[in-house]
């Protein structure tokens, strides 16, 4: 796994590096006699490594047995037999050559794997020829040849082959050579084709929609109607058959019945397919009812994409476009895909951009080319050796968000027709015209938000937690007692809970009675502080006992239990009528973590969460619903183990990393600072611990941003020159974003208040240039806003009213849904609640301390991070998690605000009013609070902190163009910093010497 992914890494940099310097030029050339040598070499290659890999295993075998069967009994007999043939007829041609083939020498198992696997390498090279031959129509024959070499070379193309032993590359031949016979307008002969494809895997069918457009569109656009419609009609008979003809040896009765039950097979989710089934944790996930519905009604939704992509989109290469977007498409989002079946796409992305030279389609081919050697490789390497690391595994989740990435990244791509001519040498400069106003991306921040984006999740979900916990439950009622008996009496060293969703505290203690074998009392001990979903351990001093009796004061969920003896092993017990605390002793960890069981406010959040899927009365009600549900997503997804309680707060985080990068863009309209700033943001160290944990601060932070994108957007408009429903389209997502924000928890208010401001600034431009309109009457456009000003601003103002105040309080009301189902006490609970809220927050926590608060002033030099978790490994061995800022965002951008804040109040910049409105609005309402605050209550703040941070490095590049280069090492060395503390911010077992040398900059920060 390891080779292949460094050969990826070098083939994708080899293949970057001859675009710019050969492709796009002439610097490097393939000389007639040398191309040869190329193709001779690759098919070595593929010799070599089917001789030194056997194969995927079931697959090889089932070849090899095919060969065999067809040599010996012909092609009658094959689907008539009981063996197990998933196959369609076509390639079945190939293997009786292969059976003959094997049965004219007793071959080693070496080389019977090159046998098996020599037609795909053949089909390899063959389309490699094919491409060298559609660019060279379309570009030197020097560039053609170099392309053919990137695919002959391509290490998808060779595992699938050569490695694998698969026969891709066998069917994906023919549909090349279909798609090249539509583009030269041979349609009968292409429509014959795609049916011996069809006849050669049913794969083929997802390209049906290609055919069909073509279909049309010849029909529409041919010279005479009659003739077009007779050569469809003409092709589409001949398809038939000539499928019929290839059906007939294998009888077409038993063929059909192979087809219907190949399409019927294998009824999961995915089948190790990195797409959007695998990314919501359903890699081999039983098929129901509802999966398949929602799985079949992706095909009308890939069908109309491929239809804008096809009309829409670049014409020259229209046809593998298409067909590339149908194959990757379909694999994303429908239902029983396996690992290889987006294989062609990478394929048809080089054929399109041999067609068109669009840079977005080299891109495309590159990046697929990652996905399926990522997927691929994961399967043969690593699934094949441990089956069971496919359930659940965190690998496929990543893999599969940068899939679906890459799916909406080519959509937006081959959806658009314009863009430079990529092979041309020279260009000349862009004639300028007015334009009303600049696309806010362009290729380049696809790239880059795709690419910090996963690097970034890579990082997240990284020893989130742990994806397994225990899952069957016992309930000790209060006044009964759990008896416990072992064989014989032992001495006890150890024992663990793991408890459910009622805590073990000093309001229902629990009393452990230890028992000899003649019965006698031996020793008891209460249990006071075992925290919910985490493990709790408790040494026994080597008490011997036979039998055991477990009380409780009131009610209390168990969810596991574990005895050790005197060396540290697990016992049986021999007699318990509550087996199912003993069932997942596998589970019981050798210490309590982060990993395994809850911490900080988790023991609050990720419970109610829980609660609200179980309908449960809920625990924590001191905060809206909203964000507890949003919690209870992951739970639903992975079950109630560490992994999925944490699983939506990494995603929100995730999720802010785009918009982020939007609103700078928004904002400085710099590719490059936009880059530099959300790496900053991504790698805050706030960012990063308060995302991971589950507790609600991610979603109100999620959905401020949102609320002041949105409001940007509005504000940089203008209802005089923009059409007023337009200017309603951000106001109404701000109102959204804002009722989310609040449902989620009330601090999003002081966000509103911002908005506020902000939206009456707004409204008091438009009046002063209604005023300057009126004392000048004679300027232009003066008699429009004199006009307009007066029923622009009632409505902007009655329509605010329903996306600031009606739709919110939908919201906020139905965030309540889950809460009534549990509570049962109806709107007059939801209005008691918000009463108790206001009482908690406003009195009851008044007088509470706790060591790591911290005062809003002490927030911005980051005197006090929060100390989340601390876990001894040995004297020197130490775990830990902080929350607190990155110092180069936190600290520098202390000064940058002061700037924002300077050229806001003296200059009138209207970006660095937005910006300290902004920031202020989030800090303001905190230095009123009297009742016990901490750090994270900051976090909120960090966008601008980053913003003004970019305010700063945009105004010093005006004066100095060389600040850029400054701005990109300020973003390496946040990285490296991140880098730096990780083992403080994610929990890892670390030196506490090195902690307190190397990291523990302030006297006052506790970090292990």
């Amino acid at each position: 796994m390891l080779i292949t992914s460094v050969f990826t890494a070098l083939y994708a940099i080899i293949c970057i590096f001859l675009f710019n310097h050969a492709i796009t030029n002439e610097h490097i050339k393939i000389k007639k006699n040398i191309f040869p040598i190329c193709i001779i070499f690759s098919l070595l290659l593929r010799v070599f490594l089917a001789y030194t890999n056997p194969g995927h295993t079931t697959d090889m075998r089932c070849f090899s047995a095919w060969a065999d069967m067809l040599y010996e009994n012909g092609f009658s007999a094959f689907y008539a037999s009981d063996a197990f043939t998933d196959y369609p007829p076509g390639y079945m041609y190939i293997l009786r050559v292969v059976g003959f083939i094997k049965s004219l020498h007793n071959y080693t198992a070496e080389w019977e794997s090159i046998i098996i696997k020599f037609p795909a390498m053949i089909a390899d090279i063959i389309a490699g020829i094919l491409i060298c031959h559609v660019a060279s129509k379309k570009t030197s024959i020097n560039k053609a040849r170099l392309l053919a070499v990137m695919y002959i070379f391509n290490p998808a193309a060779i595992i699938n082959s050569a490695v694998w032993g698969q026969v891709d590359a066998v069917y994906l031949l023919l549909i090349l050579c279909s798609l090249i016979l539509l583009d030269k307008k041979n349609i009968i002969l292409s429509f014959i084709t795609f049916a011996v494809a069809i006849i050669f895997k049913p794969q083929s069918l997802i390209f049906t929609p290609v055919f069909l457009f073509a279909g049309w569109e010849h029909i529409k656009t041919g010279d005479n109607i009659n003739k077009s419609i007779k050569e469809v009609i003409c092709g589409a008979i001949s398809a038939l058959i000539v499928a019929l003809i290839l059906m007939l040896p294998f009888g077409i009765k038993n063929t059909l019945q192979q087809y219907t039950c190949t399409l019927n097979s294998y009824s999961y989710a995915t089948i190790n397919a990195f797409n959007i089934w695998g990314l919501f944790g359903m890699n081999w996930h039983e098929l129901n009812y509802i999966t398949k519905i929602i799985g079949y009604c992706f095909i009308p939704l890939i069908c109309i994409g491929a239809d804008v992509i096809y009309f829409k989109g670049e014409q020259s290469s229209k046809f593998f476009t298409t067909g590339a977007f149908l194959s990757f498409a379909t694999y994303m989002l429908t239902v029983k895909m396996h690992e290889r079946y987006a294989f062609c796409a990478v394929a048809l992305m080089l054929f399109a951009f041999c067609c068109d030279k669009k840079s977005k389609s080299f891109i495309s081919f590159i990046l697929l080319t990652i996905s399926q050697i990522i997927n691929v490789a994961w399967v043969y390497f690593v699934y094949e050796k441990n089956p069971s690391a496919h359930f659940a595994d965190v690998y496929i989740n990543i893999a599969s968000a940068f899939n679906f990435i890459l799916l909406v990244f080519m959509f937006i791509m081959l959806s658009e027709k314009k863009e430079s001519n990529m092979f041309c040498s020279k260009t000349k400069p862009a004639i300028i015209t007015t334009t009303p106003k600049e696309r806010l991306v362009n290729t380049f921040d696809i790239i880059a938000i795709a690419v910090i984006t996963v690097v970034y999740s890579f990082v997240a979900f990284y020893n989130l937690g742990d994806i397994k916990a225990p899952q069957t439950e016992y309930t000790l009622t209060a006044g009964t007692q759990l008896d416990i008996s072992f064989d014989n009496e032992t001495q006890l060293s150890e024992m663990c809970i793991f408890a459910g969703n009622t805590p073990i505290d000093e309001d229902n203690r629990m009393t452990i009675s230890f028992f000899d074998e003649n019965d006698n009392f031996q020793k008891a001990i209460t249990l006071s502080n075992c925290d919910v979903f985490a493990w709790h351990f408790e040494q026994l001093d080597d008490i011997s006992a036979k039998h055991i009796v477990i009380e409780c004061e009131n009610d209390v969920t168990l969810r596991e239990m574990a005895f050790f003896n005197a060396e540290s092993n697990i016992l049986s017990p021999s007699y318990s009528f509550a087996s199912q605390l003993f069932d997942e002793n596998n589970l019981v960890p050798n210490q309590k973590t982060n990993l395994n069981s809850t911490y900080f406010d988790e023991i609050y959040h990720a419970r109610t969460a829980y609660e609200f899927i179980n309908g449960i009365e809920v625990y924590e009600w001191t905060h809206p619903p909203l964000g507890k549900v949003f919690i209870s997503f992951g739970i639903r997804l992975f079950g109630m183990n560490p992994f999925g309680w944490r699983f939506s707060g990494v995603v929100f985080g995730i999720l802010m990393l785009p918009f982020v990068y939007l609103f700078s863009k928004k904002l400085f309209k710099k590719s490059w600072l936009s880059c530099v700033l959300t790496i900053a943001f991504a790698f805050d160290f706030m960012h990063f611990v308060q995302t991971r944990i589950a507790t609600i601060d991610v979603y109100i932070t999620f959905f401020v941003i949102l609320m002041y994108y949105f409001m940007y957007s509005y504000y940089c408009m203008n209802f005089y020159s923009d059409k007023l429903f337009k200017t309603f389209v951000p106001l109404l997502f701000c109102g959204i974003s804002f009722g989310f924000g609040t449902a989620c928890k009330w601090t999003g208010i002081y966000a509103g208040a911002g908005l506020c401001v902000i939206f009456f600034m707004t409204l008091h431009s438009r009046y002063e240039e209604y005023l300057f309109a009126k004392e000048n009457p004679d300027r232009i456009n003066s008699d429009r806003i004199l006009s307009s000003f007066k029923k622009n601003t009632i409505a902007t103002i009655a329509f605010c009213i329903c996306a600031f105040v009606i739709i919110p309080l939908i919201i906020y009301v139905l965030s309540y849904i889950p809460f009534v189902k549990c509570n049962g006490k109806g709107i007059a609970g939801i209005i008691k609640n918000q009463t108790d809220m206001f009482v908690y927050h406003s009195q009851t926590v008044l007088s509470a301390t706790h060591p790591y608060s911290s005062k809003w002033y002490e927030w911005i030099i980051m005197k006090r991070p929060i100390w989340y978790y601390s876990g001894t490994v040995t004297n020197t061995l130490r775990e830990g998690i902080s929350a607190f800022g990155n110092p180069l965002v936190w600290w520098g951008a202390i000064p940058a605000v002061i700037f924002t804040v300077f050229c806001a109040l003296i200059k009138k910049d209207k970006t660095a009013v937005y910006l300290t409105v902004g920031y202020f609005a989030q800090l303001i309402p905190w230095m009123f609070v009297d009742r016990v605050v901490f750090i994270y209550h900051y976090f909120p703040c960090v966008l601008f902190l980053v913003l003004c941070m970019g305010y700063f490095i945009n105004a010093m590049y005006k004066y100095n163009k060389k600040t850029k280069y400054i701005a990109v090492l300020y973003a390496v060395s946040v990285v490296g910093l991140f880098v730096l503390f990780y083992p403080v911010l994610s929990g890892m077992t670390v030196n506490i010497y090195w902690v307190d040398k190397y990291l523990r900059w302030v006297s006052s920060w506790v970090l292990i």
